[in-house]
């Protein structure tokens, strides 16, 4: 299990004036998915060992801020080293053995009544664990050595957010800047060599019932000190909802995209695309023989012609529905959704033609103990058709403990594909509230 399992521990205590967190882990001999940033993680990395320390302001302070120190480590598989010492590399990702550490301050206080201003300061430290020729190069040097290098390859990172009301305005403001030398694996939104603006305003009128929102982001990333290959993405999106009534509403959405990817290393031009997407959403609620049926349903269409780092295009147009509705049975709860996606891909799994549907039943025994199982039907076109069942357990020990479990099977009814036929996924949770 060692080579399939991760393990780990990330805890952190708080009172009124200070905090203390701690964590640490190991990976198994492939690819893991939480070291990236913590121990829930959608992303995945090559890292096999985590350690890491903060120190911080408690609940009480007006000024929040802390200071973390965290270490990864990339070591090969021990398994291969045995029985080839010169293969260094995971069972997945090929590379050198190497080390890093992160140094972090963040800082977040109240400028003003509803202004809120948030610093991120980060720098990173590598080095590699072998003889190779580059390890010690001038290039790999200045990249890890110069923290405000004019050549582009200093290992630094800065992020400011802003977050308030201005003339009855909802305001958010992000900047971001991450060099090329810059690495810190718990942090998937800092990329290195990008440049990132964000902006987010929201207003409401006729008496809050309507609601105005605008957001705009410009992302900016280089991939080589001389800035030969670099990639530019430009988003824009719109969204107006209105609420009919308290258990009612209904909203339209617009997102926009403009993508460039200029790489002189190979063509010497650019490559410009595009992403189009328009939503709409409602939630409404009636009732059936005096029980009230909760509803949510989505209509979006999306279209995607965007360039790739290896220069080729990726496109696709999709028509998305999806619905879900609930009633209560006494305590209970039923709950059935529908997903139906209507694509001309074939190949990406999460952008084919699906047919999703799920019925759920959450229900409790006695006090302490919560029960959720759910059978569902999935097929997807270019890939397989399955049936699933889904059981999830969760209860309170001691009045403080709490624990979750959740196992997810899917079977196969028709194999297109053999990748991802049959399915199983089991997770778990603990939670200790001191």
């Amino acid at each position: 299990l060692q080579s399939i399992m991760n393990n780990g521990m990330n805890a952190e205590f708080t009172n009124k004036r200070s905090s203390a967190g701690f964590i640490y882990g190991t990976g198994a001999s492939n690819v893991n998915h939480w070291q990236q940033a913590g121990l829930n993680s959608f992303g995945s990395n090559e890292y096999s060992r985590l350690t890491g320390m903060k120190f911080g302001s408690g609940w009480n302070s007006n000024l929040k801020q802390s200071i973390s120190l965290n270490f990864f480590d990339f070591n090969a598989s021990q398994d291969l080293l045995r029985s080839d010492p010169a293969m260094l590399q995971s069972g997945y990702i090929s590379g050198p053995s190497r080390r890093d550490a992160i140094i972090t301050w963040q800082s977040s206080m109240e400028i003003a009544p509803g202004q809120k201003l948030s610093i991120d300061l980060s720098r990173s430290f590598g080095s590699y664990r072998n003889n190779f020729s580059d390890d010690s190069s001038v290039s790999k040097n200045n990249a890890f050595g110069d923290v405000f290098s004019t050549n582009g390859k200093s290992n630094y990172a800065a992020a400011i957010d802003y977050d308030g009301n201005i003339l009855n305005t909802d305001v958010q403001l992000s900047l971001r800047k991450t060099g090329l030398g810059y690495n810190n694996p718990g942090n998937v939104f800092l990329r290195r060599g990008e440049t990132r603006v964000g902006l987010n305003l929201g207003r409401r009128f006729l008496r809050q019932k309507l609601t105005v929102r605008y957001k705009t982001d410009f992302r900016n990333q280089h991939f080589d000190p001389s800035k030969k290959s670099t990639y530019n993405n430009f988003s824009n999106y719109v969204q107006l909802g209105y609420r009919v009534k308290r258990n009612s509403r209904f909203s339209i959405s617009m997102r926009s995209n403009t993508y460039t990817f200029n790489n002189n290393f190979v063509n010497g031009g650019n490559t410009h695309g595009s992403s189009f997407s328009l939503q709409g959403d409602a939630g409404y609620v009636f009732r059936i023989d005096g029980k009230k049926i909760m509803n949510n349903s989505s209509l979006s269409r999306q279209k995607f012609d965007i360039p790739m780092l290896t220069g080729s295009q990726y496109g696709s147009n999709t028509w998305l529905v999806t619905h879900s509705s609930s009633v209560l049975l006494k305590k209970n709860l039923l709950t059935l959704t529908l997903l139906v996606n209507q694509s001309d891909n074939k190949d990406y799994y999460f952008n084919t033609s699906f047919v999703n549907s799920e019925i759920g039943y959450s229900y409790a025994a006695g006090n302490s103990i919560r029960f959720n199982s759910g059978v569902g039907f999935y097929s997807n076109t270019g890939w397989n058709k399955q049936i699933g069942l889904r059981q999830q357990v969760g209860g309170t020990m001691f009045k403080r403990l709490e624990i979750d479990i959740d196992a997810t099977w899917k079977k196969a009814i028709q194999v297109t594909r053999k990748e991802l036929a049959n399915q199983v996924y089991i997770s778990s949770s603990v939670h200790y509230r001191f």
